[in-house]
């Protein structure tokens, strides 16, 4: 039927784009200051709006569909096919304009008193405006284009683009200051590549002596100083104001600025970029600076539309009291993003327009497929089974359309940005502790995780997880009592307490994740030669000592049940499951069945007893207190949330006298992440709870087999047990050590039975060989008379 109906394809056409004749409008505003550029008298004429001198007649239609082709459609810009950009160029520019017509000191005649050295200045700043203005509508094509081919990619293998860098201009941004309306503040990224012009009309604004004036880098800018320079641009009060830690660098003022001036023209703001690079922090911390109430919505699948709708209620009684950020964390995962996606892009709730006051914030991650499977990043083709269960790198959904041009994708941290983040977070988080070493090595650890793995498989959180993991070494092995053995650990002299906790540390952190015995050598190696330049002669094989003295002090104070095999992976997960429990550090543990996982649990629970533990250091620290919960594919996030509930009920029983953790064991938790429901996106919020919160307020212990989607292993530490002990090595150990216990090798063919009867051949014993049968009519003969045999031999202890 649809064959018979008339049908018009609809092609763009500037022609088409709607111009308001009110002379306040944006696209008027936007247009007249256009119009005295493109006649060149934008330095000899005023344009005043919302003045008694305001100008009365707004440009023909004709003229302003022109201007905009002219300034806004040029060559680098000629793919674009939607008005949408458009109106964020418009939008942005025209709020711009406004203070710039506002602002006494950027009129034509004190210009010419103040700036005597040029007669272009107004020139150049609308040039500026323009340039910033279109930057914003331009950047968000990038990402719609990325989406776009991941979701029509028919080979999953297939590559997809690189990803979008945040930093892809060197445009000068030019902003009006909050506090001073009056005066300018520039922003850039390369202070050498600022127009002369701008540093002119920059020190007309000193007061005082000029002479010694030069321009800011803030690429170099202490913390306070980049501090000083927001609350310029963002508070409108100057009291002081008392507001959490954060990480402050040149390269995410920038980012408030850009976000900021977005929210000015009361366009919404959608982060797109890899799991820990900043999103929800950065918007959280500018809505404090800004001192504006804001409220953020944890979106998963387990939210339904009457929890937004209450969420929304609650905003709209609020915003009439004044502005309110909104922001609606992890946006694509949420079931209802049709609803989400009306009221981003038009402002609309129910049909209704929602209050002039609300600005718009939401953040999520890249729907990209996986570049490269698991199994080749540093990992071989016999853990397959244990990657990701999805082809894509984020279990999110395909932004709608009409969003996707509001979006800026900030990708990854570029390396010297990320290395000034990582200075920044050591010297604020560390003070005593730190020393410029520690911030090279946990740069050097994040570039090896990448060339090994992903460039996302690590973020400033796994840099924010080491720092916090200093500070526990560093009290722990101060304060740590004689074993029961009256062994003295740590011992005296080099290497000092301080270089023992960055390389424990690192060791969790880092070292534990690397599959490959191989690839943690390489590591040690390389974090040994960069302690070395700093005089700390700590090597590869040092290093692996520390970890294993450290491992072993843990494991000799418990109580285990006989015969316990202390092997390699039962200390590994001692270890980091004791110290990510008392840090309250999320962790993954991820390995094969039987590699000591639940071992470990369970050795842990019996001896971390508070008060009535047998071992002195153990009774310093609190009681551990589990909660499970049992993954599958039926999980919900209601069930979830139940848990942590649980969790944080029973974690305020705690006191000084006896002090308790409680600890959420996700026992299988892979399994939970083929559940239809998605029950694990409400993990994100359990585990990292928005800013200013500083962590979960419980233990988190997930037990997998397989690695998670990485916006949830981001969020966690990812100790990977490596690959397992060659089956002849492991035959050989149990044969050689008396307090072995007996080994049982499952195996697909008779090889097993061959090289087991061949190492004990050569040991002088003589091996019983018992064979079953898989033909049915002999089971119960098989039940019955060859486990009686097999038992019969390990009463005996034959082997």
């Amino acid at each position: 039927m649809a064959g018979y109906l008339l049908s018009k394809h609809l092609t763009w056409d500037i022609k088409s784009l709607k111009i308001s004749q009110d002379i306040t409008s944006p696209i008027q505003i936007t247009c007249n200051y256009l119009n005295l550029l493109d006649l060149n008298e934008i330095d000899t004429k005023e344009i005043l709006f919302r003045t008694n001198e305001a100008i009365k007649e707004p440009l023909p239609v004709e003229r302003c569909q022109n201007l905009i082709e002219k300034y806004f459609f040029n060559e680098n810009n000629k793919d674009i096919s939607s008005f949408r950009f458009v109106e964020i160029f418009v939008n942005v520019l025209a709020d711009q304009l406004v203070r710039f017509s506002s602002s006494l000191f950027f009129t034509v005649d004190n210009l010419r008193l103040m700036v005597k050295e040029t007669t272009n200045i107004r020139k150049l700043i609308l040039k500026t405006l323009i340039d910033g203005s279109k930057d914003f509508a331009t950047r968000s094509i990038k990402t719609k284009e990325a989406q776009l081919e991941s979701t029509n990619a028919e080979d999953e293998n297939a590559r997809l683009g690189t990803i979008v860098q945040w930093d892809d201009s060197n445009h000068l941004i030019v902003f009006f200051n909050s506090q001073t309306p009056d005066t300018i503040s520039s922003l850039y990224r390369d202070r050498t590549k600022v127009h002369e012009n701008v540093k002119t009309l920059l020190k007309s604004q000193v007061i005082g002596d000029r002479t010694k004036w030069e321009l800011d880098d803030y690429n170099s800018m202490s913390t306070n100083a980049l501090l000083v320079n927001l609350e310029y641009l963002a508070r409108r009060s100057t009291e002081k104001l008392n507001i959490p830690e954060y990480a402050l660098s040149g390269d995410n003022l920038i980012k408030m600025a850009l976000i900021l001036l977005r929210a000015r023209a009361n366009i919404p703001v959608i982060v797109c970029g890899e799991a820990g690079c900043g999103k929800t922090s950065l918007i959280a911390y500018l809505a404090l600076m800004v001192e504006v109430q804001f409220q953020s919505l944890n979106l998963h699948a387990g939210i339904d539309e009457k929890t937004i709708m209450m969420f929304m209620d609650d905003s709209l009684e609020k915003a009439e009291k004044g502005e309110i950020w909104l922001f609606f964390d992890e946006i694509n995962t949420c079931n209802y993003i049709g609803l989400l996606a009306d009221l981003i892009s038009h402002r609309m709730l129910n049909g209704k327009l929602i209050h002039p006051n609300i600005r718009l914030f939401s953040a999520c991650n890249p729907y990209r497929l996986r570049t490269k499977a698991q199994s080749e990043a540093g990992l071989t083709n016999r853990v397959k089974k244990f990657e990701e269960r999805s082809n894509l790198v984020y279990q999110v959904k395909p932004l709608p359309d009409q969003i996707l041009d509001y979006v800026w994708d900030y990708g990854i941290l570029k390396p010297k940005d990320e290395y000034r983040y990582i200075q920044i977070m050591v010297e604020k988080e560390l003070k005593n502790l730190a020393h410029p070493v520690f911030a090279e090595l946990l740069f050097a650890s994040q570039n090896f995780i990448r060339k090994v793995e992903e460039p996302y498989s690590v973020s400033l959180r796994d840099v924010k997880r080491a720092i916090k993991l200093v500070i526990f070494f560093y009290k722990s092995l101060h304060n740590r009592p004689v074993n029961k053995y009256g062994h003295v650990y740590p011992p005296p002299g080099n290497p000092t307490i301080l270089i023992r906790s960055y390389v424990l540390a690192l060791s969790l952190c880092y070292h534990s994740r690397l599959y490959e015995q191989d690839l943690r050598r390489q590591y040690r190696y390389e974090m040994g030669r960069i302690l070395h330049n700093h005089k700390a002669y700590v090597e590869e094989n040092m290093f692996a000592k520390i970890i294993r003295e450290e491992q072993e002090d843990y494991i000799k104070r418990m109580q285990c049940p006989p015969n316990t095999a202390y092997n390699e992976a039962l200390l590994e997960n001692v270890l980091v499951t004791i110290v990510c429990i008392l840090t309250k550090i999320p962790l993954f543990l991820i390995g094969a069945p039987g590699s000591s996982k639940s071992l470990a649990i369970r050795l842990i629970s019996s001896n971390l007893r508070g008060t009535d533990s047998y071992d002195k250091y153990f009774r310093k620290l609190p009681q551990i207190y589990l909660i499970p919960h049992q993954g599958s594919s039926s999980s919900t996030s209601d069930g979830i949330i139940k848990v942590f509930d649980k969790a944080n009920r029973f974690q305020e029983t705690t006191s000084t006298q006896f002090p308790v953790i409680s600890v959420v064991l996700l026992d299988e938790v892979g399994l939970a992440e083929t559940s239809p429901y998605n029950p694990l996106k409400v993990l994100h919020s359990l585990l990292e709870p928005s800013y200013p919160a500083t962590g979960p307020t419980v233990s988190v212990i997930g037990i997998s087999n397989w690695r998670l989607d990485n916006s949830k292993s981001s969020r966690a530490l990812l100790p990977w047990l490596y690959k397992q002990i060659p089956i002849e090595q492991l035959i050989a150990s149990n044969l050689d050590d008396s307090d072995a216990r007996h080994l049982m090798v499952i195996g697909k063919s008779d090889s097993i039975v061959n090289l087991l009867t061949y190492q004990l051949r050569m040991r002088d014993l003589d091996p019983v060989v018992i064979l079953g049968s898989q033909f049915p009519d002999d089971r119960d003969d098989y039940y019955y008379s060859v486990l009686k045999r097999i038992m019969m031999c390990v009463e005996a202890a034959d082997h």
